[in-house]
């Protein structure tokens, strides 16, 4: 039986992944043409999503080896952090940060909660699919209009990326001794439900009713 690791899940879904990385609201923050409402709104919906995705990271850190730990403590800290950056955005652009979550954040909230219910090699590879979406994402765009530059430059920054590899070889060395149930449900997780997720979370701020 073939190895399971993380790279090897995103390229069996190699469609789903390219369509979660390269959204046209991605291309949008490198161009520009990206309107100021909809960029507000996936703001707002995913300041509201890091938050749940913070307990979620308190989860996966406090059901880690004593190995992995660090890393995962120093990514509480690192989301503490970017959680008041987002709302020093929020309040300068007068948005109203006590917004309800859209049915879309609502659902992928869900889906943190009930994944933290998971083994361990399993939260790895969610959590790794994950920061793995967001670095990716703003990293391949390379340079972007003047006013998304500064969200590109935290997110697709070398140090972020650097953090995201640390995962991927600390989730891959718990795939490497799960078992085959949880090998199926890491890879459902990381190969389909993660990407789709994130499809439908850049296009919920491009058309926030429909």
């Amino acid at each position: 039986m073939a190895t399971v690791t993380c790279s090897g899940i995103v390229q069996e879904q190699h469609d789903r992944w390219e369509k979660a990385l390269r959204h046209p609201f991605l291309q949008g923050c490198k161009d520009g043409s990206v309107a100021p409402e909809a960029f507000n709104t996936w703001l707002l919906q995913d300041h509201l999503w890091v938050r749940e995705f913070l307990k979620f990271t308190e989860k996966v850190a406090e059901e880690a080896p004593d190995q992995d730990a660090p890393l995962l403590l120093g990514g509480v800290e690192a989301l503490q952090d970017e959680l008041a950056w987002m709302e020093s955005h929020i309040d300068r652009r007068r948005l109203d940060g006590g917004l309800e979550p859209h049915q879309l954040t609502a659902r992928y909230i869900k889906l943190l909660q009930e994944v933290q219910r998971e083994p361990y090699a399993v939260l790895a590879t969610a959590f790794w699919g994950i920061e793995y979406v967001y670095n990716e994402s703003w990293a391949s765009l390379g340079e972007v209009a003047p006013q998304f530059r500064e969200f590109q430059q935290r997110w697709g920054s070398d140090e972020f990326s650097d953090y995201v590899k640390q995962l991927q070889a600390q989730a891959d060395r718990a795939l490497a001794s799960a078992p085959q149930e949880q090998l199926d449900r890491a890879i459902d997780l990381v190969g389909r439900v993660v990407p789709e997720l994130e499809v439908q979370f850049w296009q919920m701020a491009l058309t926030p009713n429909s």
